[in-house]
């Protein structure tokens, strides 16, 4: 099943967590199916911190939840969510996410980009074709549903146009990891 998870933001201060679930509306079809499987990350998160912490959960614009409130966070986590964004609204979600860090905080960025020189419809071709080569368990319907889910809705960048953003907004270094 595929899971929609947005962004997932944590503040560890101490032995306290609180976290806020800010998920792109729609970001998948069937997304509110998922729903109780999020209940496991209610684990996760309060076993970071007190098991008695109360853990909020805000479902919402990824941007939008970024613009409420002024709460700093030590981490901010967003996986597989930015490549939904236009441009101008990933740049949007650098500099907010810059904005709502605490000092020293880091944000932990899991998402897919295309190979430098890439255009989007070079990897868009890829990638569809390398999931009707390996995902056989899927129909022909299923398989063409998903790749024009996935067409309409993909827009990943390049690492260095990420990387770009992430510097104007004040971010520094990052490190890659594959």
């Amino acid at each position: 099943a595929l899971i929609a998870i947005g962004v997932w933001v944590v503040s560890v201060i101490g032995a306290y967590a609180n976290g806020f679930d800010l998920t792109t509306e729609g970001a998948l079809p069937g997304e509110s199916r998922n729903e109780s499987q999020l209940q496991g990350r209610d684990r996760f998160v309060r076993g970071i911190g007190r098991h008695d912490q109360e853990l909020v959960r805000i479902r919402g614009d990824l941007l939008e939840g970024l613009s409420v409130g002024g709460e700093k966070f030590d981490v901010i986590l967003t996986s597989f969510a930015l490549h939904h964004l236009a441009t101008a609204q990933k740049s949007t979600f650098f500099q907010l996410a810059y904005r709502r860090l605490n000092h020293d905080g880091i944000l932990l960025l899991i998402d897919t980009v295309r190979d430098d020189g890439e255009d989007r419809k070079l990897y868009l071709d890829r990638y569809c074709a390398w999931l009707r080569r390996e995902f056989k368990t899927l129909s022909m319907e299923a398989l063409d549903r998903l790749c024009d889910h996935i067409r309409s809705n993909d827009f990943p960048e390049t690492l260095a146009a990420l990387d770009a953003m992430a510097t104007r907004a004040g971010f520094g270094t990052h490190l890659e990891i594959n």
